[in-house]
């Protein structure tokens, strides 16, 4: 999720597993991740429950959640909660398990001045772009080069609120784009402009930046 290292032989710095749609991480796997000093991260749904989260903080001691699909930021107060009640029954420390926010619709979006406040748990801010395109309605093709006025919009407003929250700033990398030496450029661009890593789609993309 953030940038990887320079080498294209070097691990990201964190995977987010969507458990959504992913397939059950085996320990041989998880190991191998905490071997070569990736953090995982678990990407869960806004509709995560308590008896659901307690299972996977004890079942893969993830280092942190993305929630998907939040259009309040009120509601990393309540995940907040959730996770403090689950780590004290995996008997871990109360806020080990921290919190990074992708900004994926239009209504966290306008609301994003209100995010720093909610958690002390927050690590990262960024956003998804494929999922803001939906969102915004606008042309599926715009996620592909994140040119124009409303993607400029968001990065600002992204890269602003991180800042007031004294965390990560992460900019969206498009999934369409090939890992090339376009995606250094990028990534070089995302430097300038001021974010601290990138939100890569697929591990490939995620080793190239």
């Amino acid at each position: 999720m953030e940038r990887a290292p320079a080498s294209s032989g070097d691990a990201p710095d964190v995977l987010v597993l969507d458990i959504a749609v992913g397939q059950p991480v085996r320990s041989e796997q998880l190991k191998a991740l905490r071997a070569s000093g990736t953090r995982l991260f678990l990407k869960v749904a806004s509709s995560v429950t308590g008896p659901d989260l307690d299972q996977l903080i004890a079942a893969l001691l993830p280092d942190g959640l993305v929630p998907s699909g939040l259009d309040d930021p009120k509601e990393l107060q309540k995940l907040d909660a959730l996770l403090s009640v689950a780590e004290v029954r995996s008997g871990l420390a109360e806020g080990q398990t921290g919190i990074a926010l992708l900004v994926d619709n239009a209504r966290m979006l306008s609301k994003l001045q209100d995010v720093p406040a909610q958690s002390k748990r927050m690590t990262a801010i960024g956003w998804d772009g494929e999922r803001l395109t939906e969102s915004l309605r606008l042309p599926r093709a715009s996620s592909e080069h994140l040119s124009g006025p409303v993607f400029s919009t968001v990065r600002s407003l992204v890269l602003i609120s991180a800042r007031a929250a004294g965390v990560t700033a992460l900019d969206y990398v498009p999934q369409r784009l090939s890992p090339t030496d376009a995606m250094m450029r990028l990534g070089a661009l995302s430097a300038d402009d001021g974010f601290d890593g990138l939100f890569c789609g697929t591990p490939p993309m995620a080793l190239t930046v």
